[in-house]
């Protein structure tokens, strides 16, 4: 049958279909706009694409491609979340009325269209409405029965059109294309995926959803800091350049795990262990069972609907220029890279450079506020975009020109507040004199009620305090009565005097008198030396360990003489087993309080950011309203359930139908018993365990759920390996991946831990079918390639045996 044929039957079909009056005008064209789809699915010939476009799945695609570009913002769809072909309302909501008047209007047709599908399904069809014979005659086609009407009233949902976003989303789209499809080839991306912004962010690199995740590849916090810097100074889920860098590693990652590009499309929504759950239970990677057949209990609307979506905002982008001519997309314009040369003020630069403040953030989108308004640095390294206008000589003169005594050893320290029973953020902040959004902004939280007993607040710094100068002073010579001074010099701060002579600087204020650590000044004769309790062997104990390989916390613990329990409370470990090489143990009490200077680690490890304009609580409280009654209708074209926490982590820790679980990384039997509130014996008892015999990895254990339900389990576990993967990812990010074949005599254990120095668990999420019990000679196994962050007291240092540069991989196949 020829295509023309085909649209000429499916024509006839149409035009005997009357729909509801609010899409009766726009009938003609949508019915056109399916039957065209549908015959060029039915006849056109088939080409191989990475990126399949199964027959079965093109009312999904001819949905979604009406909403990206045949209805915008003001209206939208009140659909079957299913069967995407049925359509029942066109619904306006304008953006000039109020919330809850578009929310009731919504709701009133879902009403209206659960009330007829259910009289339908109780065979009573007399007297109906114009409405109800539209209803009645889309379901006869599809044969529906009575039990599948009643199950569609439960099935009503609405969608925000989204065409003015896609076509104003497309115009920008063209200020990074080229690099988007430059770095996704580097990385053997299909050039294709340049098109998913569309879906996630409509290439807005400053959105924010509220669920945390951010940018134009729209990535979580934990996900963010696996591949970039994410903290409340430089977050670079928001600079375009470094976030697709990081989104090319994330799908090129979701591929190799999951083996198709559908699958590794859907992961980067539900998470890779999700669909290789999902794989697993249907049996094949098709992605057309997937879709239409899992019934995952977190593997919603957004989920199965992402690579359709992906599929229909490819095909609009592509016909994109035809379709918005005379406009065009915006063109790429020539960003520079200077490296910043020492820790900067934001003003310094900007008077240096002579870039209007206001250009240089434009430019820079990654600095957070913190930075512009003075409370922090521009951080050491930083890869600072400029515009050149072909003389780029005379900027990078003027950068090497920053004055000596504006440029700094560290950044300025945070200032932190410890959040008391019954206490408020308002409060809080009216006590510290700043405003409730300042506090919201800098502690990356959602809304004020965000905080609980016991946690550490940052706080912005009200005025400059003192700071390090780069310029080495050299240490006095000891006292004869054994006791030694420093003078104050310019610009120090008594972070640095602390770290020179190896004292804690809680030692250093008791030993002073000082309240405030910012409180010191030029000249002042501060007393350093060693308290009985601060000796061992006669020298003084360093502020911090690094933890080497070998290292426990009890033998921390004896070599610096301290205690076990006490290394545990200063550093937040709530398991003596969870260190790790490389980390940094705190060997004093932190010095907190209001407004007291302390070095507790990032206490923002929340999900989102939240750009808080609002300078008022009756402000913030009407924001926060308005998020709660516009999620469904003004919310992303993809609803929240996207972006979960652990979804770069394929590993599976839900709990099989036959009650039991396969054991990961870092747990150990007694890790089950705490969660299942029960004692390890009787887990050995069930498993048939001998004590002291340790569990190896990948083994499954038969759980007793007695006295707690699967679901609270699973939430301690995921919660468990997500504070691991949190504290790791503060100190350490992923750089490539590299390819080892194993050699004869080669230990997979001593090459994890002593040679690429990476967790046992973080191995496994790079090779998630990988038997750690039985591997042999010739075997491939992938290799993360860590660096230790350069926020982290260091510059960027590869964690691998070849410590060469980072760069994509040399070829792709075939």
């Amino acid at each position: 049958m020829t295509i023309a044929r085909s649209i000429r039957r499916q024509q006839v079909s149409c035009r005997r279909y009357r729909p509801p009056f609010p899409i009766r005008s726009l009938w003609p064209g949508l019915c056109l706009f399916f039957t065209v789809t549908i015959a060029l699915a039915c006849d056109t010939p088939v080409e191989q694409s990475p990126f399949p476009r199964p027959t079965e799945l093109e009312p999904d695609i001819a949905f979604w491609k009406l909403i990206y570009t045949g209805v915008d913002t003001s209206h939208g769809l009140v659909h079957d979340n299913r069967d995407l072909g049925v359509i029942y309302e066109l619904i306006a909501v304008p953006d000039y009325e109020p919330a809850k008047i578009r929310a009731d209007r919504v709701n009133r047709a879902k009403e209206k269209y659960r009330k007829i599908l259910l009289a339908l399904a109780d065979g009573r069809r007399d007297n109906l409405s114009a409405e109800g014979k539209i209803v009645d005659d889309m379901w006869r086609k599809r044969n529906a029965t009575p039990e599948e009407l009643r199950k569609a009233a439960k099935r009503l949902r609405f969608q925000l059109g989204q065409s003015d976003r896609f076509r104003d989303g497309w115009v920008r789209s063209g200020q990074w294309r080229a690099h988007i499809e430059e770095t996704l080839a580097a990385y053997c991306v299909p050039r294709e995926l340049s098109a998913l912004p569309h879906v996630e962010s409509s290439f807005n690199p400053g959105v924010s959803s509220s669920v945390g995740a951010v940018g134009l590849w729209q990535f979580t916090r934990s996900t963010g800091r696996r591949f970039m810097r994410v903290d409340h100074v430089v977050d670079e889920r928001l600079d375009p350049y470094t976030s697709t860098d990081a989104a090319a590693r994330l799908l090129k990652y979701n591929h190799e795990l999951t083996g198709t590009w559908p699958l590794a499309i859907t992961a980067y929504n539900h998470g890779a262990s999700g669909v290789r759950r999902a794989v697993a239970e249907l049996g094949g990677t098709d992605i057309v069972p997937i879709v239409r057949e899992y019934k995952g209990r977190a593997f919603g609307f957004a989920s199965r609907n992402f690579y359709v979506a992906f599929l229909a905002a490819l095909q609009a982008d592509r016909e994109a220029a035809q379709r918005y001519a005379p406009l065009q997309s915006a063109g790429s314009e020539e960003r520079t890279v200077f490296e910043v040369p020492a820790y900067v003020p934001s003003a310094t630069l900007a008077k240096t450079l002579n870039v209007p403040k206001a250009e240089l953030r434009s430019l820079n989108p990654a600095l957070r506020p913190a930075v512009w308004r003075g409370d922090k640095f521009v951080p050491k390294g930083y890869p600072l975009r400029l515009k050149c206008d072909g003389d780029c000589i005379e900027l990078a003169t003027a950068i090497n020109a920053i004055p000596p005594d504006r440029r700094y050893a560290r950044q300025r320290p945070d200032r932190t507040h410890k959040v008391r029973r019954g206490q408020t953020l308002s409060q809080i902040a009216s006590a510290h004199g700043f405003t409730t959004a300042q506090l919201l902004e800098i502690n990356t939280l959602h809304n004020r009620h965000q905080i609980r007993a016991g946690q550490v607040l940052r706080l912005p710094f009200s005025e400059p305090g003192p700071i390090t100068v780069a310029l080495a002073q050299p240490s006095p010579a000891p006292q004869g009565d054994g006791r030694r001074t420093h003078q104050v010099r310019r610009g120090e701060s008594l972070s640095e005097i602390s770290d020179r002579y190896h004292v804690p600087r809680s030692e250093l204020m008791a030993l002073n008198g000082l309240s405030d650590p910012d409180r010191i000044y030029v000249g002042q004769a501060l007393k350093i030396s060693a308290g009985p309790a601060s000796r061992k062997n006669g020298s003084l104990r360093p502020e911090t360990h690094r933890v080497r390989n070998g290292d426990s916390l009890s033998i921390v613990a004896a070599h610096h003489g301290v205690s076990r329990t006490d290394l545990m409370a200063w550093n937040g470990i709530p398991d003596a087993n969870r260190i790790y090489v490389g980390q940094n143990l705190r060997l004093s009490p932190p010095v907190t309080g209001e407004g007291v200077l302390s070095g507790m680690p990032d206490s923002s490890d929340s999900p989102g950011t939240h750009e808080a304009d609002a300078n008022s609580e009756a402000e913030i409280a009407m924001v926060e309203a308005q998020a709660r009654d516009e999620t469904e209708i003004l919310g992303p074209a993809m609803p929240e359930e996207m972006h979960s926490d652990l979804s770069a982590d394929p590993t599976d820790y839900s709990v099989a139908a036959d009650g039991t679980i396969e054991v990961q990384a870092a747990e150990t039997l007694g890790h089950y018993a705490d969660w299942l509130q029960i004692n390890t014996q009787k887990l050995r008892d069930i498993n048939g365990l001998k004590y002291g015999k340790p569990v190896p990895i990948g083994r499954r254990l038969k759980l007793d759920f007695g006295r707690i339900d699967r679901e609270a389990f699973e939430e301690q576990r995921r919660a468990f390996h997500l504070a691991i993967q949190t504290e790791f990812f503060h100190h350490y990010r992923i750089r490539e991946t590299r390819e080892h074949v194993l050699r004869k005599g080669e230990s997979l254990w001593l090459l994890t831990v002593r040679d690429y120095r990476v967790p046992v668990w973080l191995l496994r999420q790079y090779n998630p079918d990988l038997n750690l019990n039985t591997f042999r000679a010739g075997m491939t196994v992938r290799f993360p390639v860590i660096e230790l962050r350069e926020e982290n007291g260091a510059s960027a240092t590869d964690c691998s045996p070849e410590g060469q540069q980072a760069t994509p991989d040399r070829a792709c196949a075939a």
